[in-house]
């Protein structure tokens, strides 16, 4: 697959996540079975944002050129993308990609980091470590992951509450003020990351 076949499907993926969040506004007047749906929207739009970071890091590995036809800088040339992987693998028992730290230091190894995921990643580094950071909250509610996630809600909403919202409910406040003022949460997560898929292939 080319990094624009993964752009598509992680449109695609990202569109029945909006179709899920949608949904739930339109039919679930349930309070708490509105703030899981939301939750499950924000988990599965994290998912395919790591299968299309990892899909298109492979295909640059691999030599596969940007959407505009231009060819990225790479430090490897393995015969294949299963060869690729297995390079990025090492001995680790799974790849992560959840952490934009971690998708910048392989660019380091592998890609140029003045290529196009790199770049996207550094530039749109807030979007997906608050995705990250909520996404880890929803699925552990762990005396660590809610530190993390208090620092997203303090980012946010520029308040820091004794009792923060849960991340459902959050995902669904217009804040007043801070980087979505005036925006719904999940549906400003959901855009920029989109637009950070768009960049990473451009």
């Amino acid at each position: 697959m080319t990094p624009a076949d993964h752009r598509d499907e992680f449109i695609v993926a990202l569109g029945h996540c909006k179709a899920l969040r949608e949904y739930a506004l339109e039919h679930i007047t349930d309070p708490d079975v509105r703030a899981l749906t939301f939750e499950s929207a924000l988990s599965r739009g994290f998912r395919a944002y790591e299968n299309f970071v990892e899909g298109v890091f492979l295909a640059y590995m691999v030599g596969e050129p940007t959407v505009s036809g231009a060819a990225t800088a790479r430090y490897v040339s393995p015969p294949s993308r299963e060869h690729a992987r297995r390079m990025l693998q090492g001995k680790a028992r799974f790849l992560d990609w959840a952490e934009p730290t971690t998708v910048v230091e392989r660019g380091e190894y592998f890609l140029n980091t003045e290529g196009p995921l790199s770049t996207a990643v550094v530039q749109s580094w807030n979007t997906i470590d608050w995705m990250r950071r909520m996404r880890n909250h929803v699925a552990h509610n762990s005396v660590e992951s809610l530190g993390q996630y208090r620092k997203v809600v303090a980012a946010i909403t520029l308040v820091d509450p004794p009792t923060p919202p849960r991340p459902g409910e959050l995902l669904q406040t217009r804040p007043r003020r801070g980087p979505f003022r005036g925006r719904e949460v999940l549906a400003g997560l959901f855009s920029e990351i989109e637009r950070f898929a768009e960049s990473a292939v451009a």
